[in-house]
């Protein structure tokens, strides 16, 4: 799957990037997310990334926070 990002530049999905700006917000508020959540969530974003060849940035942060 291809993020487009903000800029319109095309970058190929990278899971860690993903994980990395979770846990970042996370921290934030004083929450450790469980490996059982991680799974879940890298679940539901692999589901998305079969299902879209592409998505916004935007589009992105939407279903992450969703």
């Amino acid at each position: 799957m291809q993020i487009i990002k903000k800029d319109g530049r095309l970058e190929q999905f990278d899971f860690n990037k993903i994980k990395a700006a979770v846990a970042k917000s996370a921290a934030r508020v004083e929450y450790e997310i469980s490996k059982i959540e991680w799974k879940a969530i890298e679940g539901d974003i692999r589901t998305l990334t079969i299902v879209c060849d592409s998505i916004t940035v935007a589009e992105m942060h939407g279903f992450v926070e969703r």
